[in-house]
């Protein structure tokens, strides 16, 4: 994870989270505090409740707008973990304000929106302000062993495909039945899930390695509603992988009817 440089003799770097949700609630109880060289100053959420109830948690003031936060609490760093449709809002206002960004994936809810983000970093990163994106599966042991074995040590001999499987008991998960992940908008797993491997797969092979993404996608007969289904394949540098995705629990048998995110990568010399 990409994080601000830090002394272990300077005063905790002061972290305002945005939004009271399941992954807020992650980072402002269990990743913010000593042990990461940060303090938790300030809980926002336009739910007043909601960021009432874990600011008490955390022993912070709450707020239901990043500018009153900004205001009262001097935040060097600002935590988002929103939906992504308010992602670039609340980007541009924390840069412009010289804070840092932690900000949960996916970018954006639209490719406009994700430019716009992009340059507002740029822009910011020239005045040493920085934005990161809170991909986990970048520090993922597996997936490092899985490039020093199919890449660097060629275990398997040259790679000659492998697959992205994305299955689900049900879709949402359990820990995220709010409107906006099972939306069409902002929702669905190859955005909550699907974005993971893509980065992953960027660890494995390099920036940009997928080239070309070909696939058919199932929705409901609810417009609103986000994807049920999926199945294609993802182009990369000789090399193909297929992609399958569903959401009604009939791929999790091998996983005891739990969720199952697989990525296997087959050789000549054996998968």
């Amino acid at each position: 994870m990409w994080w601000p440089k830090l002394s272990l003799f300077a005063p905790p770097l002061r972290v305002a989270v945005v939004g009271a949700g399941a992954i807020g609630g992650e980072f402002a109880l269990r990743h913010f505090g000593r042990l990461t060289g940060t303090s938790v100053v300030g809980v926002v959420d336009c739910n007043e409740a909601a960021a009432r109830s874990l600011a008490s948690s955390v022993g912070c003031p709450s707020f239901t707008s990043l500018r009153e936060a900004l205001e009262a609490c001097d935040p060097e760093l600002i935590y988002i973990g929103t939906p992504p449709s308010t992602h670039r809002e609340l980007v541009e206002a924390s840069l412009a304000a010289d804070c840092h960004v932690l900000l949960e994936k996916p970018l954006a809810a639209s490719g406009a929106d994700g430019d716009a983000i992009v340059a507002a970093a740029e822009a910011a990163a020239s005045r040493g302000v920085l934005l990161g994106l809170n991909i986990g599966m970048r520090w993922n042991e597996a997936q490092v062993r899985m490039r020093q074995l199919a890449l660097e040590e060629r275990a398997v001999g040259r790679l000659s495909g492998g697959s992205l499987e994305l299955h689900f008991a049900a879709w949402p998960r359990p820990w995220q039945r709010v409107p906006w992940c099972v939306g069409r908008a902002e929702g669905g797993p190859l955005r909550e899930v699907g974005t993971h491997f893509l980065f992953g797969l960027q660890e494995i092979f390099g920036a940009r390695c997928v080239r070309r993404v070909r696939a058919t996608v199932t929705y409901p007969a609810d417009r609103r509603l986000c994807e049920s289904g999926a199945e294609g394949e993802l182009e990369l540098d000789g090399l193909v992988l297929a992609l399958r995705v569903t959401t009604d629990g009939s791929a999790t048998e091998e996983s005891g009817g739990g969720d199952r995110d697989e990525l296997p990568l087959d050789g000549e010399g054996g998968g």
